[in-house]
């Protein structure tokens, strides 16, 4: 006499039907991991009160990001080039650009411009790749 019929399907099941759900779990990890929102925009975060608008690429890729103080005046523009940020312009609550910020390819800060309120460059920093000023400009 054999094994019970029910015990012949369990074994059968774990041999072929344990490798089928294997792959199926894998290919829609896989599938998952493709249809993740880009990673800069999961990073952006809002200072307590402030409003933050992003605009993407038709590509999906992150093209800008506005800040905005609470009562909806503009803080600041970041400016994304495939997916890592470029430039930032920074304004104070009449609208001016008060400071510019560029980005190195690799979406690390690489230095800063600060300007009066007159639109007169006051200073200049290079910035390391962690955003430590290395070396600060004094405009005469």
């Amino acid at each position: 006499m054999g094994w019970p019929l029910w015990f012949q399907l369990r074994m059968h099941w774990m041999r072929t039907g344990a490798r089928a759900a294997f792959g199926l779990a894998v290919i829609t990890a896989i599938a998952l991991a493709g249809c993740r929102a880009p990673e800069a925009s999961e990073k952006t975060k809002a200072e307590p009160g402030q409003k933050v608008a992003k605009e993407f690429n038709p590509d999906g890729t992150l093209h800008l990001v506005r800040r905005f103080h609470p009562d909806g005046t503009p803080l600041g523009t970041l400016f994304y080039s495939n997916g890592l940020p470029n430039h930032a312009h920074y304004v104070d609550r009449d609208g001016r650009i008060r400071l510019i910020m560029n980005y190195s390819a690799d979406g690390t800060p690489k230095s800063t411009r600060e300007f009066d309120e007159g639109g007169k460059l006051v200073a200049e920093q290079d910035l390391d790749g962690g955003g430590v000023p290395i070396e600060t400009n004094r405009a005469p």
